[in-house]
C-alpha cells in the first residue's frame, strides 16, 4: 500500500483486505476537555489479518518511506532488522552494566529521546512526546541521565558540542528552529549553567580533559557575559547574584502578556546553578591551565550573600525569588517552591548542613508525592491540585501544583546527601523511584509522563514520554540509589 505522495509503504506477512471505510464526526473527549478541535473525519483503506496457528507465531506490518516501486516483503530481512534492534538495545543494557527491571526499562526509554538534528547535523535530545522539539534546558538537564549513566559518551559529547558552536553573548540556544531558517530562541537564563553543569558532569565519568579543552572557550563566554550582562536583562549584581528579566526560568508560562508564576529578580535556583557553574569553571580551568582568580573571588562573594538574600526563617526554607520594586525596596517570594532543592543536590552547595537538611524536610513535607515534587505548596492560596480544563486552565496550574517527576531527582540526590547516604536513605530513595514501576505501563508504555496531578490519585498528563522524567529517575536510581553496589 503507498500513499498518494509515494512516500509510505505498508508490508506484512498478513492478507491485506481493501476495504474502505470512513467514520465521520469521530470526537475525542480528551481534546474536547483540554478545549481543543475535539472532531475529525477519518479514513480507513483496509485491513490486514491473518490465521493464528500453530505455524504462525509471528505476524508483522512494516512501514517505510522507501519510494521504490517494486520492494517487496522479505520476512528473513525483517527478521534480521529486528534482531539487530535487539541486539542494539541489549548493548545499552550492557553499557551500563544494569539488571534491575526497572532500570532496564529506563534505558531502552532514554534511547528514545536522543535523535538527530538535520540542520545541525548532530545529536540531540528531544525534549518530550508527541509535541516537543530539542530544548536547550531539557536537553542540558536530561544529558547527565540520558546519556553518562548509560555509558553513551559520544553521544553526551555531540550534544555538548552542538549546543555549544550555537552559544551567543553567552547563551546556548533555548530552542533550535524547527525549519532551520527561522532565529534560533535565546530566551532562557538557566540553560547556559546547566550546560556547564552537564560538562562538569561529563568529565567526572569520562575524565576526558581534551573535549573540556574544546569547551572552555563556551564556558569562559557563558561566565563573562553573565559578569558585564547579556540579553533578557541577565546580569551579575553587586552582590555577585544573577538577575534576570521574566518568564527566563523553567517556570515560564504566559497567558497573554501575563506571567503566571512571575520570577523576575534573583530566582534562588539560578543562583544555586550560578555557583555551581562558577566552581565547575574554577575547578575545570585548573585543569586546563587557565587563570580562574575571578571566578573564585565571584563564587566565595555569591556563598557570603546567597543565606542573607535568600533564607527564610519563618519557614526554614529559601524564598523562591527576590525582585527589587520600584522604589527600590525588595520583595521576597515566601512560596514553597521545589526550587530551592537545587541548592541541595548541585555537585556544589553554599549551604550549612543545618539549612540543607531543613530544606530537604520543607520540600518533603509540603511538595513531595509518589511521582515527583508539586510546584506549589497545598497550603498556598494559589495552589492548583488539578491539570484540567482548556488552554489557560492548564496553563495556570501548569507550575501552581502540578507534580514533575523530572524533579524528585535532585530530591533523591538531596536527600541521599543529608542523611550521609546511610543505607536507610538509600532505601528510603529506591522506594520512592519504584513508585514508577506501575507508571511505566499506564500512560506512554515504558516511559515516563511530563507531569501528574498534585492532588490524589495524581493522575498523569502532559507529553506521555519526557525527556528529563525518564532521565532524572534514572540518574538518581543509578547515582544515588546505587543499585549497582
Amino acid at each position: 500500500m503507498r500513499n498518494v505522495d509515494g512516500v509510505l509503504q505498508l508490508r506484512s506477512n498478513m492478507q491485506y483486505g481493501q476495504e474502505s471505510q470512513w467514520y465521520y464526526n469521530l470526537e475525542y473527549d480528551i481534546e474536547r476537555e483540554r478545549g481543543e478541535a475535539y472532531q475529525e473525519d477519518l479514513y480507513n483503506p483496509g485491513y490486514f489479518e491473518r490465521q493464528v496457528s500453530d505455524h504462525v507465531s509471528e505476524m508483522y506490518v512494516v512501514a517505510s518511506t522507501s519510494v521504490s516501486e517494486n520492494m517487496e516483503f522479505d520476512l528473513e530481512l525483517v527478521n534480521s532488522e529486528y534482531e539487530r534492534e535487539l541486539s542494539r538495545q541489549s548493548s545499552l543494557q550492557d553499557c551500563c552494566n544494569l539488571t534491575d527491571d526497572l532500570a532496564q526499562k529506563l534505558v531502552n526509554a532514554a534511547d528514545s529521546f536522543i535523535v538527530h538534528r538535520n540542520s545541525t547535523s548532530s545529536e540531540t535530545i528531544l525534549a518530550g512526546y508527541h509535541w516537543f522539539a530539542d530544548w536547550g534546558r531539557d536537553a542540558m538537564i536530561s544529558l547527565p541521565g540520558l546519556t553518562l549513566v548509560t555509558g553513551r559518551y559520544n553521544d553526551a559529547k555531540a550534544i555538548l558540542s552542538t549546543f555549544s558552536e550555537q552559544c551567543s553573548q553567552g547563551l546556548i540556544p533555548n530552542r533550535f528552529s524547527d525549519d532551520g531558517i527561522s532565529p534560533t530562541d535565546y530566551n532562557t537564563v538557566d540553560a547556559s549553567l546547566w550546560f556547564i553543569h552537564s560538562l562538569g558532569q561529563y568529565y567526572s565519568y569520562t575524565k576526558d580533559i581534551e573535549f573540556v579543552k574544546k569547551m572552555w572557550d563556551t564556558i569562559g563566554s557563558i561566565i563573562h557575559n553573565y559578569i558585564e550582562g547579556t540579553l533578557y536583562g541577565i546580569r551579575m549584581d553587586d552582590d555577585g547574584l544573577i538577575e534576570q528579566e521574566g518568564q527566563l526560568t523553567w517556570m515560564d508560562v504566559k497567558i497573554g502578556d501575563r506571567e503566571i508564576t512571575p520570577r523576575a529578580g534573583k530566582a534562588c535556583e539560578i543562583n544555586a546553578l550560578w555557583y555551581n557553574s562558577l566552581c565547575i569553571a574554577n575547578w575545570m580551568g585548573e585543569l586546563v591551565g587557565a587563570d580562574t582568580k575571578q571566578y573564585l573571588e565571584i563564587s566565595r562573594l555569591v556563598k557570603k550573600n546567597f543565606v542573607d538574600t535568600f533564607w527564610n526563617p519563618a519557614e526554614n526554607c529559601l524564598f523562591d525569588c527576590v525582585s527589587v520594586n520600584e522604589d527600590m525596596s525588595f520583595s521576597k517570594d515566601a512560596s514553597i517552591r521545589p526550587n530551592q532543592i537545587f541548592a541541595v543536590s548541585l555537585p556544589y552547595t553554599m549551604l550549612d548542613p543545618d539549612k540543607e537538611k531543613m530544606i530537604v524536610e520543607k520540600v518533603g513535607e509540603e511538595l513531595l508525592t509518589p511521582y515527583g515534587l508539586r510546584t506549589l505548596s497545598p497550603a498556598d492560596g494559589q495552589y492548583i491540585g488539578r491539570y484540567r480544563g482548556d488552554r489557560d486552565s492548564r496553563d495556570r496550574a501548569y507550575h501552581n501544583g502540578t507534580v514533575w517527576p523530572w524533579l524528585l531527582g535532585p530530591f533523591v540526590t538531596a536527600y541521599a546527601k543529608v542523611h550521609d547516604r546511610s543505607p536507610s536513605s538509600r532505601e528510603y530513595c529506591r522506594q520512592l523511584l519504584l513508585n514508577f514501576g506501575p507508571h511505566l505501563d499506564e500512560a506512554g508504555i515504558g516511559t515516563i509522563s511530563e507531569i501528574f496531578d498534585g492532588d490524589i490519585p495524581h493522575r498523569p498528563d502532559g507529553c506521555i514520554s519526557q525527556a528529563w522524567s525518564v532521565a532524572e529517575i534514572l540518574r538518581a536510581y543509578v547515582e544515588d540509589v546505587n543499585i549497582q553496589s
